[in-house]
C-alpha cells in the first residue's frame, strides 16, 4: 500500500477512535459487548444494538461507518444516504457519494491524492482565484489572479497570425469548436502597423478568414462562443433570481453588507 493510502487509513482509523471515545462520555451512548471471536464491540447513540463501529441513529437520520469502504454514511431514510470517505478507486480518492432512492451510487465530488478536485455538477462561489508561488519571489510571496466572470457560459479563444501576400489569413479553430459553441464574436488587433482588417468569412467548418491587411502584417485575434453542449443547455446560469421565502431578509455574506453574522443564510448558532 502506498504511503499516502496508509495515511488515509490511519486518519480514518484515528478519527473513529477519537470520536468513539468522546461519544462514550455522552448521555445515551451504548457499547455492544465483546463478540464471540474476541473482537471489540461497536459504539452506538440512539440505538441499543449498533451494527457498525460508530452507529448514530436519530428521528430521521442515521450516521454509521460504511462497511464496504473506508467511509461514513449519513442516511435521511433507509433508502437515501450520503457516503463520505476514501473510495475503493486505485487512486484512493476521497469521495462524496449519494445513493438516491432506487438509483445506484453517484459520485458528487472527488479529491485525488494530488489534491485535484472534481465536481460533476454546478459550483457556486463568492469568488475564485488561482494562488501560486510568486514567479519573481517564490520563496517569500504568493501571486493570485481572479477568474474571468460572465453571465454567459462563455468560452474564449485567442491567438496570433501573420497575413499572407494578399493581406489575408485563415484561422483554424479546434475541431470541437462548432460542436461546443454558438453565438460567436470576433476581435482583431493589428501589431506593428495599421490596416483596415476585417473578418471576411465567419466560422464555418471550424475556420474563419481575415482580409483587408498588408502582406506580412501580424495581428492578434480573439473569438468567443457560448456553450451549447447538453449539460450547459440543461443547466443554464440563472443570472438573476428571487430568493426563497426562507432566505428573504438574509444574506450569503452578511458581514460584507454591514449586517451581523446572524443574518447569514448559512448561519448556525451552534
Amino acid at each position: 500500500m502506498k504511503k499516502l493510502e496508509m495515511k488515509w487509513a490511519f486518519f480514518i482509523a484515528g478519527l473513529l477512535l477519537v470520536i468513539s471515545m468522546l461519544i462514550m462520555t455522552l448521555p445515551g451512548a451504548t457499547q455492544a459487548g465483546q463478540s464471540d471471536n474476541g473482537t471489540f464491540g461497536f459504539v452506538g447513540i440512539g440505538t441499543d444494538s449498533p451494527q457498525r463501529p460508530l452507529h448514530l441513529m436519530g428521528n430521521a437520520c442515521l450516521f454509521e461507518r460504511d462497511q464496504d469502504s473506508a467511509g461514513f454514511i449519513i442516511k435521511r431514510t433507509s433508502a437515501n444516504r450520503w457516503v463520505f470517505g476514501v473510495d475503493e478507486d486505485p487512486q484512493s480518492q476521497f469521495v462524496i457519494k449519494s445513493y438516491p432512492e432506487g438509483s445506484p451510487a453517484t459520485v458528487r465530488m472527488s479529491i485525488d491524492l494530488l489534491g485535484n478536485v472534481v465536481i460533476p455538477g454546478t459550483l457556486s462561489k463568492g469568488s475564485g482565484t488561482f494562488k501560486i508561488d510568486h514567479p519573481l519571489d517564490p520563496e517569500n510571496k504568493y501571486l493570485s489572479h481572479s477568474f474571468v466572470e460572465s453571465p454567459d457560459m462563455l468560452n474564449v479563444y485567442a491567438g496570433n497570425t501573420v497575413l499572407d501576400e494578399n493581406g489575408q489569413a485563415i484561422v483554424q479553430m479546434p475541431s470541437y469548436f462548432e460542436a461546443l459553441n454558438s453565438d460567436f464574436t470576433y476581435k482583431l488587433t493589428c501589431i506593428g502597423g495599421y490596416a483596415p482588417v476585417y473578418v471576411a468569412q465567419e466560422i464555418s467548418d471550424n475556420t474563419f478568414s481575415i482580409a483587408g491587411g498588408n502582406p506580412g502584417l501580424k495581428l492578434s485575434w480573439q473569438v468567443t462562443g457560448i456553450r451549447k453542449d447538453p449539460f450547459a443547455l440543461a443547466h443554464p446560469v440563472i443570472v438573476e433570481e428571487e430568493k426563497a421565502a426562507s432566505e428573504k431578509g438574509l444574506y450569503i455574506h452578511p458581514v460584507e453588507w454591514g449586517q451581523p453574522e446572524s443574518k447569514g443564510i448559512y448561519y448556525s448558532a451552534e
